[in-house]
């Protein structure tokens, strides 16, 4: 008997003891609570994780000269200038820090990222016949740099090889000559290329068109340049313009049937199988045609451009654009932006934000379709 009793009373105390409670303190406890120091106190943001909400740079009186481009997903790279330099920022556009990435003694014009952003060219001059080409890292260490006489400068870079870019210099008088620089390798090689506009077709081939140059023409055949062995070859008789991406080829051709429409032909560069056409509306521009902005994003396959809503004369067309992209692997256009200008693009690598304006000052958000201002001056 003994025995059950004290069986029952360690019982008790252990369901005693278990039970849970709904409340921290004792119901007479709680009104001593600021007095033993137990005030309810804020949740940290870190707990939620970093915020997603785009800030825009405030540049204080700073001279803002222009957004770069993407470091990555979550960072920009932008210039500005005073008296004795200019310099190159980072800016993570959701935490809103900044920190100094690259300085140069002479005025920074422009800069470009690679394929991948792990090297950046800065086209950079003091004066109106020489620039120096500068290669800096992601870390914004400088890798290599080139001087040479040129009033102005085109440049590519290889998707298929990081280190190398395609560049054209020009004089004053717009005569020109062809090199290829590889930054890795730390040489510049003039080329045979006879044409001063080019993009990458392959690891070693270029394309271009050829215009003549004694008569005006709206269109112009496509040839590829092999670099190795000087080969020229003819890709297609007659386009108005085309790009290049990694693997991919576009062309744009007027439709047989109608000069105000035109059809953008997607094509493998090597074999030039047709992946996928679409057509879009034509703007004429002088002695040319319009064409609007675009980006490739290869992760999704799809083509993002501007898209006008009339035909007509770019001069006298009064309307806007809307920004839409196209699925090369479903065939499908979705609208992302209504009544929108058609200014340059620069979309991040996962496709998420786009820079937007001829200074990259603004940014498009996908996630609500929205255009915000990156840069306030």
């Amino acid at each position: 008997m003994r025995f059950k009793m004290m069986f029952v009373f360690v019982m008790t105390l252990l369901i005693v003891g278990c039970n849970p409670s709904h409340q921290l303190y004792e119901n007479s406890d709680v009104p001593y609570g600021k007095k033993l120091g137990l005030e309810k106190q804020p949740i940290p943001e870190e707990f939620f994780g970093e915020s997603k909400e785009i800030k825009s740079l405030d540049m204080n009186g700073e001279a803002f000269n222009t957004v770069g481009g993407w470091l990555d997903n979550e960072s920009i790279l932008y210039i500005t200038d005073n008296a004795e330099k200019s310099n190159i920022y980072r800016y993570h556009i959701f935490n809103g820090k900044k920190e100094l990435f690259f300085s140069s003694d002479s005025r920074i014009l422009s800069l470009k990222p690679n394929e991948d952003h792990s090297l950046f060219l800065l086209h950079t001059s003091n004066s109106r016949d020489k620039a120096e080409l500068i290669v800096i890292d992601e870390t914004g260490k400088q890798v290599f740099a080139w001087e040479t006489e040129a009033y102005d400068l085109e440049y590519v870079w290889s998707p298929y090889k990081k280190e190398q870019l395609f560049i054209t210099t020009f004089l004053q008088d717009w005569s020109f000559k062809t090199f290829v620089m590889d930054s890795k390798k730390e040489q510049v090689e003039q080329t045979n290329v006879k044409e001063p506009f080019v993009q990458w077709l392959d690891a070693t081939t270029v394309a271009y068109m050829s215009w003549g140059v004694d008569e005006p023409s709206i269109e112009a055949p496509l040839f590829s340049f092999d670099l190795t062995t000087g080969k020229e070859t003819l890709l297609f008789d007659s386009v108005i313009s085309f790009s290049t991406f990694r693997d991919l080829l576009l062309t744009v051709q007027m439709q047989d049937d109608s000069e105000s429409y035109s059809f953008y032909k997607f094509t493998k560069p090597d074999t030039k199988e047709k992946l996928a056409q679409h057509p879009y509306p034509l703007l004429t521009n002088y002695s040319s045609w319009y064409i609007p902005y675009q980006y490739y994003n290869e992760d999704t396959k799809s083509f993002i451009t501007f898209k006008p809503y009339n035909t007509g004369d770019f001069d006298t067309y009064t309307e806007l654009f809307e920004l839409t992209s196209y699925s090369l692997e479903d065939g499908k256009e979705t609208t992302l932006l209504e009544n929108v200008n058609s200014y340059p693009i620069l979309f991040s690598e996962n496709g998420e934000f786009g820079l937007y304006g001829y200074q990259y000052e603004m940014i498009i958000d996908t996630r609500n379709n929205k255009v915000e201002h990156l840069i306030n001056d």
